[in-house]
């Protein structure tokens, strides 16, 4: 008695384990309806009759445990409406991804150009700064210029109008007779 019961709980066991692996293929045979229209729904019927027929085996041993249960796969129509539904997701969410970087990159852009303008201004205002700083200096040299010539003329003129005088004095008088006057 004690040999019988061992044997039936082992193939209590035995059946448990195959009903479960005949649950999982059925469901990856039913996931793949939409693929395969004509056989996936043949092969989840022959594992519906196996299951079937694994139940009335256990029946016949009175083994109370075991409830093997595989349901219908899905129809093609009901395989496509959810994998038209789950690609419909799927774009909805590329869609908002795609949203979301496009808008990182432009604002990245954004940042980018404003800083890259700010940099330009910055620039530009340094390079009107020594632009002006030039400017000042070549006026302050240009003036000092001027004024050393215009001193230097000066005193250019002046030597002249003193040279002139001077060569003038060496020179010798000369007199200049009187017309008219005098003699009646």
């Amino acid at each position: 008695m004690l040999a019988r019961k061992k044997r039936l709980a082992e193939i209590e066991q035995s059946l448990n384990a195959l009903g479960r692996q005949l649950e999982t293929k059925a469901g990856i045979v039913g996931g793949k309806v939409l693929l395969n229209p004509y056989s996936s729904p043949h092969a989840i019927a022959n594992i519906e009759s196996i299951t079937s027929d694994l139940n009335a085996f256990a029946s016949t041993l009175q083994l109370e445990h075991i409830h093997l249960h595989v349901e219908d796969g899905p129809t093609w129509i009901e395989a496509a409406g959810k994998a038209v539904d789950d690609t419909g997701k799927a774009l909805q969410n590329a869609r908002q991804q795609t949203a979301h970087a496009v808008q990182d990159v432009g604002n990245a852009i954004a940042n980018g150009a404003q800083s890259t303008g700010a940099a330009v201004a910055k620039g530009m205002q340094d390079a009107g700064n020594q632009a002006a700083h030039i400017a000042q200096d070549a006026g302050d040299a240009i003036a000092k210029g001027a004024q050393d010539a215009g001193a230097g003329i000066a005193d250019g003129v002046q030597q002249l109008g003193k040279g002139i005088a001077d060569g003038l004095k060496q020179l010798p008088e000369i007199k200049l007779p009187k017309f008219g006057w005098g003699k009646k």
